[in-house]
């Protein structure tokens, strides 16, 4: 593995409306003191916070996350060379990645030892501990890993996560790759916005939080359609995806799958599908796939199935009968 980066996911521009954080040497009420100019919203965490790096018990496989296998652990544990209560050496077994009461992964070290300052830390191969905390992370299935291909990480785990790891390499990548997506993005709405019947579609499905079924203004559409999709690249938990990349999806889709989105995101505006992105969706009190659709991506995905027809069929008569 290469050099790894961890760093906290936060968006203090809702928290406060300046770009800029202020210092003083010495306390002076009445100004406002020096800008710091290296200080980005959009990449650092609340100045002077710190947290620890520890291992971590995935509850959902029931083991400790650790990427690389038993014996990449113990060539690292070898290295370490933690001792226990009576200084004996401690080195982890087979067992030890499924047994939460492991002495290993127990030890102080790997729990009090390495901090993240400023919501950021590089972490390297040069010493066993950052090692071992790199192969935490990396195995860590509720941590967001950008450089990842669609699909291969759940936008469910990692919805809730604060953190996110990519290495250099892979962020020069992913910067590439934003870029690209946003030429795209303004592609798609350039050409929408000749076409205001797609666009109030688009709007109406993808119904940001300021969106109003009254609107036939195309200029204020368009300016709505721009701020909440085009230019917004945060999480929404509804779509399962970024706003951004939920509108190029939706571009995309062919005329009839846009059907298919309108009377499915009508049923869920109108109350007739109820979204919990916890729990799962429900259409009239009946849980939806057993729970597993959390995002409207997803449920448009199970009304389209052959296997659930007579739900489409059900779902067209509540509508009608709204």
């Amino acid at each position: 593995m290469e050099t790894l980066i961890v760093r906290r996911k936060s968006d203090l521009s809702k928290l406060k409306t300046s770009d800029e954080i202020y210092y003083q040497d010495s306390k002076d009420y009445t100004k406002d003191g020096e800008a710091i100019d290296t200080f980005s919203k959009n990449s650092q965490s609340v100045i002077g916070t710190m947290s620890n790096l520890t291992p971590h018990w995935d509850y959902t496989k029931n083991e400790w996350s650790f990427y690389g296998g038993f014996q990449s652990l113990l060539e690292i544990a070898k290295k370490l060379q933690l001792r226990g209560q009576n200084n004996e050496l401690l080195l982890p077994t087979e067992y030890s990645l499924k047994n939460p009461n492991d002495p290993f992964f127990a030890h102080k070290s790997l729990w009090q030892s390495t901090f993240m300052e400023e919501g950021s830390k590089y972490l390297t191969e040069e010493t066993p501990l950052e090692e071992f905390y790199m192969r935490v992370l990396k195995g860590r299935e509720d941590i967001e890993q950008p450089d990842r291909e669609p699909g291969e990480q759940s936008a469910f785990l990692t919805s809730g996560s604060k953190l996110e790891i990519l290495s250099p390499r892979a962020e020069l990548k992913v910067q590439s790759n934003k870029i690209d997506e946003e030429v795209e993005a303004i592609l798609l709405y350039d050409s929408l916005r000749k076409n205001f019947d797609k666009m109030k579609r688009i709007v109406s499905i993808a119904d940001p939080p300021s969106y109003d079924e009254s609107y036939n203004d195309p200029v204020a559409m368009a300016a709505l359609l721009k701020h909440e999709l085009v230019d917004n690249t945060q999480y929404v938990t509804k779509y399962g995806m970024e706003a951004r990349k939920y509108f190029m999806h939706l571009c995309n889709l062919p005329n009839e799958d846009l059907e298919v989105y309108s009377k499915v995101l009508r049923a869920a505006q109108d109350g007739i599908i109820r979204r919990n992105s916890k729990s799962g969706y429900t259409m009239k009190g009946e849980l939806l796939a057993e729970g597993s659709i959390r995002d409207d991506k997803k449920l448009v995905e199970f009304f389209q199935k052959d296997e659930n027809i007579s739900y489409y069929s059900k779902l067209e008569d509540l509508i009608a009968n709204k």
